[in-house]
């Protein structure tokens, strides 16, 4: 059976230290204000976790900044095309 705690630091030493190290999981976060542009920090903590916690690492900001840089390629894609268009119709007139 899986169980989550959320405790304050006395009550988490006193909890755990009778519980084996393999048995335990510990989650820590962070909430920040404008999480919109820590991309760059977020990019260096998850470089410098390495390898043993792939998977365990997550910033809002990441998924973000991708979503974002691919929407603007499909955004120019669209108005390149849209702009052929008008030229070719303009010189159909």
């Amino acid at each position: 059976m899986d169980a989550t705690f959320v405790l304050n630091d006395k009550d988490f030493e006193e909890f755990f230290k009778d519980i084996q190290e393999e048995n335990k999981a510990v989650y820590t976060g962070i909430n920040i204000k404008k999480w919109q542009i820590t991309y760059a920090a977020s990019m260096e903590i998850k470089d410098c976790l390495g390898e043993k916690y792939e998977g365990s690492f997550y910033s809002k900001a990441i998924p973000y900044k991708e979503t974002r840089k691919s929407f603007g390629m499909v955004l120019f894609t669209g108005f390149f095309i849209a702009i052929l268009f008008f030229i070719a119709s303009g010189s159909v007139i």
